[in-house]
């Protein structure tokens, strides 16, 4: 998810994810940046402006799920490396953002 759903705020997330990748910052469950795998996307997540990317697994360790039962187990991943700011990603697209010039993403989605 980009921007925990908020349309707006997304639209000017994106060009510095285009630019840089996902920023890394502290969040509740600590200092990273958290997504979903594709294929494990909570259902009532479906309509919020989503990027679907590719990451280097170096960057990436499967988190357990914070609230058990609430979750599948590792249904997200936290990204993480020493001394960066930005996690380096390939972007595949965007779903649910109302940018004509950005990339839509029009593949499978696993929502749960």
């Amino acid at each position: 998810m980009i921007a925990k759903g908020n349309h707006a705020e997304a639209l000017e997330i994106i060009p510095k994810i285009l630019a840089h990748g996902l920023l890394i910052h502290t969040a509740r469950i600590g200092t990273a940046a958290y997504a979903y795998y594709i294929h494990m996307v909570p259902a009532y997540r479906r309509h919020e402006p989503m990027v679907v990317f590719e990451v280097d697994e170096r960057y990436v360790e499967n988190k357990p799920a914070p609230i058990p039962h609430k979750l599948p187990t590792y249904a997200f991943m936290k990204m993480y490396a020493p001394g960066l700011t930005y996690i380096p990603i390939h972007v595949l697209g965007f779903v649910n953002v109302s940018e004509p010039l950005l990339p839509i993403y029009n593949g499978p989605i696993g929502f749960f």
